[in-house]
């Protein structure tokens, strides 16, 4: 698909951005503004380094949606704070908790007919039933050995003293491999606050059957892909509620198809000031060319009256924007990628933000070591 869209000066930039994102949010339509934030904490416990929250905010009426805060233990708030939008597959036992676990190198990564969340092992380092009550799969255990794993003797400084610290990128890892921290420690451990909401159908939410829910929100003229983005700005709204976060420090980091979300979100709400998209990144027209099934929460109706995922991406900028995209993605062309970077790149360079867009890509779509060392960095930098 060819783009019609004239891209703007410098000078142009700022009223076709709010006009354009005056246009993508009609597009993706919404119950309407919000009435206040109601947040709670339905559990908390300190977990080696992290303090760790199983908290539920307000998204539609009536509806709760749950999450995991994560937090550094001894810090001094307040901090940044990354959304985190975990991968979508066939297990719905785990979502937001794979945050937890100190391997996801390869979860979310399938063939075309849908990602593929392997179930979790013995080694899973997912948060116990004992611990919250009944909440999470795993054992206590699991959740020990996958939140201390990140707090060896050598590293144990205060998150305040490790803020900006950038080590080199190691050398990729493949599943078998991979062995070190969750990425909720390792993200805590450089000084960030972390919040992971479910997705619909997954863990605390498995019940809200997806096909279900994406037929509702048809029939209300909606779409399940626009009420994930928009739950996103509610996790945003919650996050400025609470005393840890920093004003205007909140940063997205999308998982294969939570990267999906993550662009959409990202394009659709300015509050969120840096962006990292881990796969879930491609043209619709290619993947409608190779005939691939992205799944309830993959589609955008009557996008293409409007364009496609470059130009939702273009109104990312000119915030920092980081892609990871992988040459052998079965379900996120590699060739779809490439056109929705070239795109936006256009648009950075043409403003004077060149140094704000950011790629890497890896022979398999899988979150290494190097790929999560690079996000971390990008988060870094720029949040």
């Amino acid at each position: 698909m060819q783009s019609t869209i004239t891209l703007p000066g410098p000078n142009e930039f700022p009223e076709w951005l709010r006009a354009r994102r005056r246009q993508l949010q009609r597009l993706l339509r919404g119950p309407g503004a919000p009435a206040g934030m109601r947040g709670k904490t339905i559990a908390r416990r300190e977990e080696g380094e992290l303090v760790i929250e199983r908290v539920a905010y307000d998204g539609e009426a009536g509806e709760q949606i749950p999450a995991l805060m994560i937090s550094p233990r001894k810090a001094n708030f307040p901090l940044p704070l990354i959304i985190y939008l975990h991968s979508r597959g066939a297990n719905k036992e785990v979502g937001k908790s794979e945050i937890l676990s100190p391997d996801i190198s390869g979860q979310g990564v399938g063939g075309k007919r849908g990602l593929q969340n392997p179930a979790p092992t013995s080694s899973s380092g997912i948060s116990g039933k004992k611990a919250w009550g009944g909440a999470f799969s795993g054992s206590a255990q699991n959740k020990r050995e996958g939140l201390q794993a990140g707090f060896m003797p050598s590293q144990e400084r205060h998150p305040e003293q490790s803020r900006g610290t950038k080590p080199a990128p190691t050398s990729s890892a493949s599943n078998s491999e991979f062995a070190g921290p969750s990425l909720a420690a390792e993200l805590c451990h450089r000084g960030y606050v972390v919040l992971a909401p479910d997705s619909v159908g997954y863990e605390e939410r498995k019940e809200d059957n997806e096909e279900v829910e994406a037929g509702r929100l048809l029939l209300q003229g909606w779409s399940l892909a626009a009420k994930l983005a928009w739950e996103v700005s509610r996790a945003v709204d919650y996050a400025n509620t609470r005393p840890e976060v920093g004003a205007g420090r909140i940063g997205v980091l999308g998982r294969a198809q939570g990267g999906m979300t993550g662009w959409l979100a990202a394009a659709a709400e300015a509050r969120i000031s840096t962006i990292a998209v881990c796969w879930g990144a491609s043209t619709y027209a290619s993947v409608l060319n190779e005939h691939i099934a992205l799944g309830p929460a993959g589609w955008i109706p009557n996008l293409f009256d409007w364009g496609d995922v470059p130009e939702v991406c273009c109104l990312i900028a000119p915030r920092p924007l980081f892609f990871c995209a992988s040459q052998k993605d079965p379900v996120f062309p590699i060739a779809g990628f490439n056109e929705v970077y070239w795109r936006v790149s256009q648009l950075y360079l043409r403003i004077g933000e060149e140094e704000k867009l950011s790629q890497y890509i890896t022979e398999a779509a899988e979150f290494d070591k190097e790929t999560r060392a690079r996000v971390a960095n990008w988060f870094d930098k720029w949040l």
